[in-house]
This record gives structure tokens, sequence and C-alpha cells, in this order.
């Protein structure tokens, strides 16, 4: 039982599959989902090879898949090595992952981060600046998205997933950041909690802004216009670049 609790452990595909999704309840119960425990449960008969899938969903959203073999009474996990090229185990593999989508795609809604407030704050970008997320699309920054100025196509922010310890030493964890070019107010901008010198950033030019709630969304919003203003290489005052909409609630 120890060997299988770490082999899932290792072996798990469905984190890959629901990475940034994010469960609604009501629209799992309305799919068949059933509560059983802390868990939701819905389970079905792979046809192909007549075994029991049972797909779990915790509390906190996390999606775990259990194949039953009623042949021999035990589970069965041979789908999960991908590197099985027999047609048994690929194509229930196959078959498990197509209804995996299939359940995200109904049931689930997908954000670019993890975070509310970084989720929060591209929908700002949009609404005040509108700014639309750009994946810089290369394989080594997936999970970097940048956000450029209407005027000279220029990023005026960044987000971004960082250890903590890579920015406050000795903390733990993980935590989404904004990098923005605020210039002659970096000095000023670095005496307030939360805002830190720039991760991998001319740090003359540019802070880090945590988006842990440690500093609230409508002082990020500030901090973003003086960005956008800095890269268009103006100077507007804040209040021109967010205008009336710079009050509108978020």
């Amino acid at each position: 039982m120890v060997f299988r609790t770490l082999y899932n452990w290792f072996m798990n595909f469905e984190d890959q599959i629901f990475l940034k999704s994010f469960a609604d309840y009501e629209r799992l119960v309305k799919f068949g989902f059933a509560q059983e425990g802390d868990w939701l449960l819905y389970s079905y008969i792979d046809e192909p090879t007549s075994l029991e899938v049972q797909i779990r969903v915790s509390a906190n959203g996390k999606v775990r898949c259990t194949v039953y073999d009623p042949s021999i009474n035990d589970v069965y996990d041979g789908y999960r090595i991908e590197g099985v090229q027999g047609p048994f185990a690929s194509g229930l593999r196959t078959r498990i992952e197509a209804f995996l989508q299939k359940l995200k795609e109904e049931c689930f809604t997908t954000n670019l981060f993890q975070g509310t407030v970084a989720n929060s704050l591209v929908e700002a970008y949009e609404d005040v600046f509108g700014a639309q997320p750009d994946l810089p699309g290369t394989r080594d920054y997936t999970d970097h998205v940048v956000f450029r100025t209407k005027e000279n196509g220029k990023w005026f922010a960044l987000i971004m997933p960082v250890p903590y310890d890579r920015l406050i030493k000795g903390k733990t964890g993980n935590c989404e950041i904004v990098n923005l070019k605020l210039d002659d107010e970096v000095e000023a901008a670095l005496k307030e909690p939360g805002v830190l010198p720039a991760y991998h950033m001319n740090k003359k030019r540019w802070v880090s802004v945590l988006l842990d709630g440690t500093v609230d969304l409508q002082r990020v919003l500030e901090l973003s216009s003086i960005s956008y203003k800095n890269v268009l290489g103006t100077k507007r005052n804040k209040k021109d670049c967010l205008g009336n909409r710079f009050r509108k609630p978020i």
C-alpha cells in the first residue's frame, strides 16, 4: 500500500491536466458527481476493457483517478506509465485523458495564474489599460505573461511565479509577482511593504511587487500606471493613464 501511494504521487497526470483550473462544484453535481465523504465521486465503465474508472474531486479542487479491475478485485495502475506502448494500457490512458479534458471544459474554470490577486490584475489590466495578456511563447517561459502598451507595443508589466526565497531570504513556498518599471520612483516604492528589488530585471529602473495580498490591488494599479507612463517615455501624470476608470471598483 505504501508503494502504491508513492507510485501514484510521482505518476500523477491529473495535476498536469487541471493545472491552474478551479472546480465549479455546482456544475460537477449537475455532471453526475455525488458526495462521498470529503470528496465528490463520479464513476463509469470503460467499455473496451470493462474496468471501472472512478474520478474524485476534493474540497480544494484536486482531481484523482482510480481504475479498478473487477477480475482481480484490485486497482489497476498500468495506464499511468507513459512509456507503456501496449494497446490495453495506452488506449485506456488516452480515453481517460479525453474524459478528464471533457470534465475540465464542462466543470472547471481556467486562469492564467494560481493566485486570485494575479488573476484579478489580469482582468484589471484589460479593463483599465486595454492590455491583453501576451505569452512570450518560449518553452522555458510558459508561465510568464507580459502586458504591452497600446501606443508603442512595449511591455510595462510582467507577471510570473517565483520561489519566495528568491525575493525574501528564508521564506519558503512560491508566490506570484509583477515586475514594473518605476525609474525615478524605485527608491521610494521600495520602502513600501511588498515592493522589492526587481527579480531578473534592472534594479535601478524596475521593482517586483508581491501579488500575495501584501499590496492592495488598487496600489498595484497605481504603480502599474507609473510603469505604463515610463514605458511610453512621457511625463504624463498617472491619472492621465487611468482616467476616470481608475476609481472603478475591481
